[in-house]
């Protein structure tokens, strides 16, 4: 290490150019002439350097690499040195004298003194091993150029090609520029020389160098007591169900699930067919806010879940249901600050998705389950094994939440997420208990879709299909011509209700069919009717509700011939699959077996004497016993 000196007559680099000190000016600044033009001007002593910043300085003998014997060695020179050190100038006499004493010639002497007034430290006076130019590079510049251009524009590609192939441009290059080829192994050194992250971004891309590059943080920012952060996401389970009825399978189902980041407690969860939508989201935060203590009887699942209450953060992704009117105003609504991951950073949601991966490994236990990939399955048919209702999985579920998963040893905590919990409430500096929804209708209604319409004569319409009750029509006023938009909500589940906000009652005022005789739909099966009733009408005419219901059915037939169908050559393939396996095995135990030896034949009998005697009769005429069974007897003519 050398020191820069800032004292007048010292040369320096300001930059590139070559400059001299010739006096201080203050504590961060001196003026400096430039060597080249003789230009005078002042420059800031954080800007200079001893080289130009492009320049590789030499290597240097620190303290830390001398051994014993090198040390007294430099401590001896540095005492032979010292009456060198305080004159100007120095007789040749006493020059003779200290090299003869160090046993070196006069002109080391002088390099020695020269070196160590120019950075006096004992560790410029040691004797530095020769090493022969290592690490130092031999090439030509035209071959450094190439070599330098072919792992940049070859090498440092996302799709990670390997040296080999790199060292087939480089000799394609090297032979264009009519340059000398370097050998393999200098462009396998010069590759492994390469910056760590230069080679991550180059070969991994931006975002992955990044996530692999930056620090872990053990605790995430502001999560410093319970319900502080809560994390929420959806996922597609790896587990087939059944119906309720016919026990057959009728599809995975979605999971959506929140978890407070400082205890690890899951704060709620919600299963459910179809894409995971807004409703999922609301009904997972309904569950977050409320007791569970109700819902755990009705699944029948022992143990407590002592977790409740508003978060005061939401952490979530991306995804439009997160995005929605809906979780907007709820959380508007509920004091909740609702923040979102930036984009392509899974690191912010990384709590969450350790959680998603532990319930997936639970998951692959059960029957039913497809595991994680086609070939982990095997010969395994997950819908042929499966056996759980949407009711039974979400009861184990919540046992396995509430009985496992929250009491077990949680390694980034130290301790399980029920101890931490109750720490956080009810410890030194602990939040105390959460605060409990009052009016849990009017909590689940606010987080149910919304939308909002007009109170007409026929009540309310949402898609061609009319909903209507007395009571709703007492708030419609046909002098009215400025009729305010009502806001509505709905369970996309079944639509059979409505629920219509009416500022007169405070309240929400539930709202049915007005045709009573309307199928029952979701708002997924409501909107594909609409959509076929308007094919099959081909006309820019309105459609009727009978002409939707109408619609709804044949679709549901269709579906349901298709099931059926699907069914009958599943069943027919496995058949011909089980019969080809039983062929196959047999045929290949006859090969296999070792063949038994044909049975010797047995002698022919002699006919007796007695029998020569006796006179033969036409076989019509005799009762013959063939192999113990008697033949019938002949009739006569």
């Amino acid at each position: 290490m050398v020191d820069v000196s800032y004292r007048p007559g010292s040369i320096l680099y300001l930059g590139q150019e070559q400059v001299r000190v010739e006096k201080p000016i203050d504590f961060y600044s001196v003026l400096v002439t430039r060597v080249g033009d003789g230009s005078v001007l002042v420059a800031k002593t954080i800007d200079l350097t001893i080289r130009p910043p492009t320049a590789v300085g030499p290597s240097q003998v620190t303290i830390e690499s001398l051994t014993p014997e090198q040390i007294a060695e430099a401590d001896r020179r540095v005492a032979m040195l010292t009456p060198l050190l305080n004159h100007g100038r120095v007789s040749s006499t006493v020059q003779a004298e200290v090299a003869a004493s160090l046993g070196v010639s006069r002109s080391t002497v002088y390099r020695m003194r020269r070196r160590y007034l120019e950075n006096p430290r004992r560790s410029v006076l040691v004797r530095k091993k020769p090493d022969g130019g290592r690490g130092k590079s031999r090439l030509s510049p035209e071959q450094d150029a190439l070599l330098n251009e072919v792992i940049e524009k070859h090498y440092l590609k996302t799709s990670k090609p390997r040296v080999t192939g790199t060292y087939k441009a480089l000799k394609e290059i090297c032979r264009t520029a009519n340059v000398k080829l370097p050998s393999y192994g200098t462009l396998r050194n010069r590759i492994l020389a390469l910056d760590p992250k230069t080679r991550l971004i180059g070969r991994e891309g931006r975002r992955r160098a990044r996530q692999m590059l930056a620090p872990r943080l053990k605790h995430f920012p502001g999560a410093d007591f319970p319900l502080a952060v809560v994390q929420i996401d959806h996922t597609l389970m790896d587990v087939f169900l059944v119906d309720s009825i016919y026990r057959e399978p009728i599809g995975r189902p979605w999971l959506t699930i929140a978890i407070d980041v400082y205890s690890r407690m899951v704060t709620g969860f919600y299963i459910s067919f179809g894409h995971a939508g807004s409703m999922s989201v609301g009904m997972c935060i309904y569950r977050c806010i409320v007791e569970k203590e109700t819902w755990l009887r009705e699944l029948g699942v022992p143990g407590e879940w002592p977790m409740r209450g508003k978060p005061a953060r939401l952490l979530m992704d991306n995804a439009k249901e997160f995005r929605g009117r809906m979780v907007k105003e709820a959380c508007r609504e509920f004091g909740i600050d609702p923040h979102f991951r930036p984009v392509k950073r899974p690191s912010y949601g990384g709590t969450i998705e350790r959680l998603m991966g532990t319930i997936a490994n639970e998951v692959h236990l059960l029957v039913g389950t497809t595991k994680e990939d086609a070939v982990k399955l095997g010969d395994y048919d997950p819908q042929r094994h499966a056996s759980f209702t949407l009711r039974e999985l979400e009861a184990w579920f919540a046992d396995w939440i509430v009985n496992d998963y929250h009491k077990r040893h949680h390694s980034g905590l130290g301790c399980s997420p029920l101890k931490q919990a109750h720490e956080g409430f009810f410890g030194d500096n602990g939040i105390g208990i959460p605060d409990d929804a009052e009016d849990k209708r009017r909590l689940k209604l606010a987080l149910m879709p919304m939308d909002t319409r007009k109170i007409l004569d026929y009540g309310i319409r949402i898609d061609y299909v009319n909903w209507w009750s007395p009571a709703l029509h007492q708030y419609y006023d046909p002098e009215d011509k400025n009729r305010k938009d009502r806001m509505i909500r709905y369970d996309p589940r079944d639509m059979q209700t409505i629920w219509v906000w009416l500022d007169e009652l405070n309240d929400y005022l539930a709202v049915g069919y007005a045709n009573p005789d309307f199928p029952p739909m979701t708002r997924w099966d409501l909107k594909r009717a609409v959509r076929h009733a308007k094919e099959v009408a081909e006309s820019e005419r309105k459609i009727t509700e009978r002409e939707i219901a109408e619609a709804h059915r044949r679709l549901q037939e269709r579906e349901q011939e298709a099931i059926a169908k699907t069914k009958s050559v599943r069943r027919s393939k496995r058949f011909k699959l089980q019969a080809e396996k039983r062929r196959h095995h047999v045929e290949e135990a006859k090969r296999h077996l070792p063949q038994r030896p044909p049975a010797p034949l047995k002698p022919i009998e002699t006919l007796s004497s007695a029998a020569d005697d006796d006179t033969l009769a036409p076989f019509d005429d005799q009762n013959i016993r063939i192999d113990g069974l008697r033949s019938p007897p002949s009739r006569s003519s």
